[in-house]
């Protein structure tokens, strides 16, 4: 049992200031000294087993496991040991991915340099310079070397994230304005509604020359050398079609007879092409060679809302606020759950826990019992991320963070009465949260404090340690990792 007891404090050492924590903290202090004040304690640390001397420097915070380096030369090997270090950056980063190539002490100080930018608020700032014809609020896009936004007039211009120049534009429809825009190696491709429908274009990012155009509905899909989407004659999808066009020339390559379809359903998965229509009925297509796989029918007569797909299993939720489950082999209906909401607009499934968003609530259901395990009301929105759920209430505006195994309340991120909140980004130590009055916030992931806030935000992003903020005409790029030394 001694052995086990072991093991687990090695995986999971505890992080709170507990009795023990801080007697360790206190005999490791003596031994720091200059003068001989050892206290008992002290001195029977550095008589134990090497194995055991880990696992009580696990126990101390990185502090004061740099200062024993100066209590003797076996000390200082062993809080050298990157053995010990790589168990550091397990407690202290935990979801945080770990490089076999770099050295586990380089990577626990960078990464622990990044979270102390992040809450004194240091960066290296970077200020695009906009003008006049920056469009607030407007799409963008950000990888490692550039920006893409939207201006005025539903163009599209590219700024060098590093030398803040501008770069090109790309012409846009006055009137429309961009729905979203994908950034494909050489490609930019944007999805801008017309009033009517809406309206792709794909553009040659290197030379700035529009290859092609054409009207579809919303929803793009990229694969391999084609782009997918629906299209049809009107707002109304009656002789709705979906098509693959050659994603470099615009040419139709195949077409699938597609009426009344929901296009936001489009989804590829593998070989299938799969979509539900405002009858409530889902079509399965083999992409390649255009084929009707399996036709699920319409059991409720409700238009589909949303799907997901397993391996055995799809999974549907209707506007009337039915779901149903049905085999991908044969096409039965396995289990129908209904728990008297109405409109489910998103699916999430966890192992055997499935996840639905309704209206105004958020329902765990048990799919092999085909029981509701929990059920949380007055809800506006919901994320999840891995074991958590996070919840936006509709009257308090404020942000549940709760477990997803059974529903209980962690902690509550505060909002505004009445003012819509939801979760733009998280990442393991933090979570980015933006309300519809233009606050964005930074919350601590662990113990809910806030970290930051920003007023008049129109628009906000996150990748990896940068911040992008566009507020008040001034679009900015906060980078946290940047001008480290290790």
């Amino acid at each position: 049992m001694v052995g086990k007891k072991i093991a687990l404090h090695t995986a999971y050492p505890r992080q709170e200031s507990s009795r023990s924590q801080k007697y360790l903290q206190m005999a490791v202090r003596t031994l720091c000294l200059s003068s001989c004040e050892f206290s008992q304690a002290g001195v029977a640390l550095t008589q134990l087993p090497s194995v055991l001397t880990q696992l009580v420097l696990l126990w101390l915070p990185i502090t004061e496991i740099e200062h024993t380096k100066r209590v003797c030369r076996r000390f200082r090997k062993l809080a050298s040991n990157e053995s010990l270090w790589a168990l550091l950056f397990r407690r202290d980063f935990p979801g945080r991915w770990m490089s076999s190539d770099i050295l586990a002490s380089f990577q626990y100080r960078h990464r622990y340099q990044i979270e102390r930018n992040w809450e004194k608020s240091r960066y290296l700032p970077h200020i695009i310079p906009t003008g006049s014809s920056w469009s607030l609020g407007g799409e963008i896009v950000m990888d490692d070397q550039r920006i893409v936004c939207e201006l005025k007039g539903s163009a599209l211009g590219i700024w060098n994230l590093q030398s803040a120049v501008f770069e090109q534009t790309f012409e846009g429809s006055p009137g429309n304005h961009i729905e979203y825009v994908i950034n494909e190696g050489n490609l930019l491709i944007s999805y801008d509604d017309t009033g009517l429908g809406g309206r792709v274009k794909v553009w040659n990012k290197t030379t700035g020359q529009k290859l092609w155009q054409n009207f579809c509905y919303p929803k793009l899909i990229l694969d391999d050398g084609h782009l997918i989407s629906a299209i049809g004659e009107g707002p109304i999808p009656n002789n709705s079609q979906i098509v693959f066009w050659d994603k470099w020339t615009g040419l139709q390559k195949r077409m699938i007879p597609a009426p009344n379809i929901n296009s936001l359903t489009l989804m590829l998965e593998g070989p299938h092409l799969i979509f539900g229509n405002l009858e409530g009925v889902i079509k399965i297509y083999d992409k390649s060679l255009v084929t009707l796989v399996r036709e699920l029918p319409a059991v409720p007569s409700s238009p589909v809302t949303c799907f997901i797909v397993s391996k055995e299993e799809l999974i549907a939720g209707y506007d009337n606020g039915i779901i149903l489950v049905w085999n991908r082999q044969n096409g039965q209906l396995i289990k129908t759950l209904n728990e008297g909401l109405l409109n489910v607009s998103a699916l999430t499934l966890q192992q055997n826990r499935l996840f639905a968003t309704y209206a105004s609530a958020v329902v765990c259901w048990d799919l092999p019992t085909e029981q509701a395990l929990f059920k949380i009301e007055g809800v506006s929105g919901a994320w999840i991320d891995g074991d958590l759920l996070f919840v936006s209430k509709a009257e308090s505006g404020a942000i549940e963070m709760r477990r997803c195994v059974n529903g209980a309340l962690i902690r509550s991120l505060p909002g505004d009465p009445d003012v819509y909140s939801f979760v733009m980004h998280t990442n393991p130590e933090r979570v980015f949260t933006r309300s519809k009055n233009g606050l964005m916030r930074i919350w601590n992931k662990r113990t809910g404090s806030l970290l930051q806030q920003f007023f008049n935000v129109d628009y906000g992003s996150v990748k990896e340690d940068r911040l992008l903020l566009v507020s008040e005409g001034k679009v900015e790029v906060r980078d946290f990792a940047a001008m480290i030394k290790v």
